[in-house]
């Protein structure tokens, strides 16, 4: 029964200390820290004296970033971190997907005479770095397009 219970005090013990080799979010999510090979701490803006609980020491790996950099985890690769610091100030934030933008599209936007189509961009971070449109691509009933401005069409016999 004793070697049953140790076996199983063993396994927890081993899980939890595997589970906490994976990236660890520390000071307001400015840091992050990942045990993995060693203690390898990433900052989003400047570097710290610690992350998470973690003291970095001489030893430690340590990597500073500054806006809309980014790194991949080593404990696992399918999560990737971007860093959101737009101001350069001396703690950013973390920010955890897949690409530098989560909205990444053409859209369309209403004009006086007409629409035109514009690249909708928002990154991780809330910023947004779309590009705007002001002359019309396609223009509403009852008007055409002449010098890019929708028009209407002019009085028969007039020039």
């Amino acid at each position: 029964m004793k070697i049953i219970t140790v076996a199983i005090i063993l396994a927890v013990v081993a899980i939890d200390a595997n589970a906490a080799w994976g990236p660890k979010y520390g000071s307001e999510d400015s840091c992050i820290v990942e045990r993995k090979n060693g203690r390898k701490f990433y900052f989003c803006g400047q570097s710290q004296s610690e992350c998470a609980g973690y003291k970095v020491l001489k030893w430690s790996t340590q990597k500073a970033f500054q806006n809309e950099k980014s790194f991949t985890s080593e404990f696992d690769s399918s999560r990737t971190f971007y860093c959101c610091n737009p101001d350069g100030g001396a703690r950013g934030v973390w920010k955890e997907g897949k690409s530098w933008y989560v909205t990444n599209e053409v859209a369309t936007k209403q004009l006086e005479n007409g629409t035109c189509n514009y690249h909708r961009r928002i990154n991780i971070c809330g910023g947004d770095e779309s590009t705007d449109c002001t002359v019309p691509d396609t223009c509403t009933n009852g008007t055409f397009m002449r010098n890019d401005e929708c028009v209407t069409n002019c009085p028969d016999g007039i020039l």
